[in-house]
């Protein structure tokens, strides 16, 4: 123990010792959500890029006619948006830097409560980890091949960033150009400056923070406040501003679908003139359509979703007493409502009042389907899929169809080609094995292995039925129900009875092979087999019968051996060989360059089948970023009707939120005196 801490009482060393711990689990927490919105910023950029090189080579600085007249300051401020999310990722960067210093001092002291080392490790003592990994990755003094593919990684990104950059500044004007230099000069230098101040120069940087710190840097210090018991209120977590803001947080990996169906029907086509289109539909569907379709979903599971053993990572709407209910229900209601109205607006003034209601039409006609058949109650434990259940398994992709409609169709493919049609089959068989292999690991989090290594229902979790019938493919047994606890008192002894590590929630259960004959491989090998023929559709393959048997035959059986797989690395092994196999044979039938398109269907179903076959729930609601929390404040909503309201929000968020003592549908009227 070092002489700092020689005159600490001694029964503090384990409560000091709960603090560390404490400590270093909320800093590996953060890590991980750093990593996760990290990947998903870096997505977001390169998808950015694309889109937005191919927007700017359809205006006239570009093009001759036909082209998109378009302004040259337009044109030069058009990189400022990926600069944005590079000066993001450097923020994150930073951060992760200082934390990787913070946790190896955490460490260091943790293992001094130690006194033996990880038995299979040898002589590792426990709380190594950031210790070990800075070994590697460290970019001082890490591994070489590590430290060359982390520059690679630097390099491109600035190589794309400023090929594009440069290639704008070469179509602009004098004026535009002498300002593109000075102000994207002085943001290169900046990030570049940041980026090696967190990385090669981390040790300096973080003793300078720590300093400033300690010694409370004029500004820095916090305010100190007064203020009477009566001022205090309790602080809600998440914020009902952050969810208005944004619902569903972690949903932002499909705000990627329809982006990326728009550049390949756009590619295929050679018709990228409706890029402008495009993107205000896209926003249009992705922020207020959907997000209010989101917000109806989880007012009216406003009772099952505060039981969910995740309900934290899930960031719905928030609950509290019955009065905050009422509350946030009228206030998400308001702008779910609100979110509507400004997209008919947004249409109307652009000129897509047309598509933006058949967009509204079609996700509020499968949002009522699949509302109303959630709404039936099993009269018996399930034992095997109803089919109740198999709707709503089916109709749960439906919403993916419609983001690749909107892909294909602006991309410049007619809604009645054929292809077109395969391409939407193929978007919701995947959305069906995209949504059925997260509702079974969610499933999954609401169970738990004993210590007999039995799985367990949580005795507090509220499963769905459409939840609880993907268990029988898995080895979770429906029986069993019981409230695990993090320590208990078993005749005069200390026992464990549940701990972390058996949460279902962080269980990869779907890495073995499992049944073969389950709801989502079914799913995956009629999107496989769809996506081998949008592909060869994509590449402009000579049309016969021989191309189209071989590819869908191959797509089909390279389908089954992903699902047929053990380990994660044997499908990551065929789903790239099927990739490369599948792309040389289309480019015997295909035109080049639009042969580089062939695999790519094919491959975004197998890349997302393989990512959730290696995740638990747990990984899934962490991909995605954080969004700022604030204090919420909400007052009165619109003044609807009881019998509209009840309707609108369902009997369970009625009688949770105890709007009256009950339902207005079944009111009797008093006879008049």
């Amino acid at each position: 123990m070092t002489a700092h801490h020689a005159g600490r009482p001694p029964g503090d060393s384990s409560q000091r010792l709960e603090i560390l711990l404490a400590d270093y689990q909320a800093c590996r927490e953060d890590d991980r959500v750093n990593l996760a919105t990290l990947v998903a910023v870096f997505g977001v950029f390169v998808t950015l890029i694309g889109l937005m090189a191919a927007a700017v080579t359809q205006t006239c600085q570009f093009k001759p006619k036909p082209c998109i007249a378009t302004p040259d300051f337009i044109l030069a401020a058009t990189p400022l948006i990926p600069a944005a999310l590079l000066a993001y990722g450097a923020m994150l960067g930073v951060a992760a830097a200082l934390r990787s210093y913070y946790m190896r001092g955490l460490e260091e002291e943790i293992r001094e409560h130690v006194s033996a080392p990880i038995t299979s490790l040898g002589d590792i003592m426990p709380a190594s980890y950031m210790g070990i990994t800075t070994e590697v990755v460290s970019l001082r003094r890490g591994r070489l091949p590590y430290r060359l593919l982390a520059n690679l990684i630097v390099v491109v990104v600035i190589v794309v960033f400023g090929g594009y950059t440069a290639y704008v500044g070469f179509h602009v004007g004098h004026a535009e150009q002498i300002v593109m230099i000075i102000a994207y000069a002085t943001v290169a230098i900046l990030l570049v400056w940041q980026v090696s101040q967190g990385t090669v120069g981390g040790r300096a940087f973080f003793e300078r923070a720590a300093q400033d710190f300690l010694n409370n840097r004029e500004g820095t210090a916090l305010p100190r406040v007064h203020a009477g018991t009566s001022l205090k209120r309790p602080r809600q977590k998440p914020s009902l501003i952050a969810y208005l803001i944004f619902p569903r947080p972690e949903d932002w990996i499909k705000w990627l679908i329809a982006p990326g169906i728009f550049l390949a029907a756009a590619w295929s086509s050679d018709s990228f003139a409706r890029w402008p289109t495009f993107i205000a539909l896209w926003l249009i569907l992705e922020y207020l359509i959907y997000a209010a379709r989101y917000q109806w979903n989880d007012i009216r599971g406003v009772e099952e979703d505060p039981q969910h053993s995740e309900r934290g990572a899930r960031r719905r709407l928030p609950v509290g007493s019955t009065a905050r209910i009422r509350r946030n229900v009228l206030a998400s209601l308001t702008v779910a409502v609100g979110r509507l109205l400004a997209a008919v607006l947004v249409g109307k003034a652009l000129g897509l009042i047309k598509p933006v209601l058949t967009l509204m039409a079609l996700v509020f006609a499968i949002a009522i389907v699949y509302e109303g058949l959630r709404s039936v109650r099993p009269s018996a434990p399930l034992t095997r899929p109803t089919p109740t259940v198999v709707a709503i398994w089916c109709i749960a992709g439906l919403g993916y169809g419609v983001r690749a409609g909107l892909g294909f169709v602006a991309g410049g493919l007619p809604i009645t080609n054929s292809l077109t049609w395969i391409g939407i089959s193929c978007f919701v068989f995947f959305g069906i094995m995209f949504v059925l292999l997260t509702w079974v690991l969610e499933a999954a989090s609401s169970c738990y292995i004993d210590n007999n290594g039995a799985w367990r229902t949580k005795g507090e979790a509220a499963l769905k039925a459409h939840l609880i019938a993907l268990l029988r493919y898995v080895p979770i047994p429906l029986t069993g129900t019981q409230k695990p606890q993090a320590a208990g008192h078993s005749r005069g002894r200390r026992r464990r009875v549940y701990s972390v590590q058996a949460d279902g929630s962080q269980q990869r259960i779907l890495i073995p092979r499992g049944r073969m004959t389950t709801p989502w491989n079914l799913a995956l090998a009629i999107s496989a087999t769809l996506g081998g023929s949008l592909g060869l559709g994509l590449a402009h393959a000579t049309p016969s019968y021989a191309s189209e048997i071989i590819t869908i035959t191959f797509s089909l059986v390279a389908g089954g051996l992903l699902a047929a797989c053990n380990s994660q690395r044997m499908r990551l092994t065929i789903a790239g060989s099927a990739a490369v196999v599948l792309f040389g044979a289309i480019t015997l039938f295909g035109v080049w360059p639009y042969t580089l398109l062939a695999a790519g269907p094919w491959l975004t179903v197998a890349l997302l089948y393989f990512f959730f076959r290696g995740s638990s729930y747990r990984d899934l609601k962490e991909f995605g970023p954080h969004l700022l929390e604030t204090i919420s404040s909400s007052r009165k909503a619109l003044g609807l009707g009881p019998i509209l309201l009840y309707i609108v929000i369902g009997k369970r968020a009625w009688r949770k939120g105890k709007f009256e003592p009950e339902s207005p549908l079944h009111r009797t009227r008093k006879a008049p005196v």
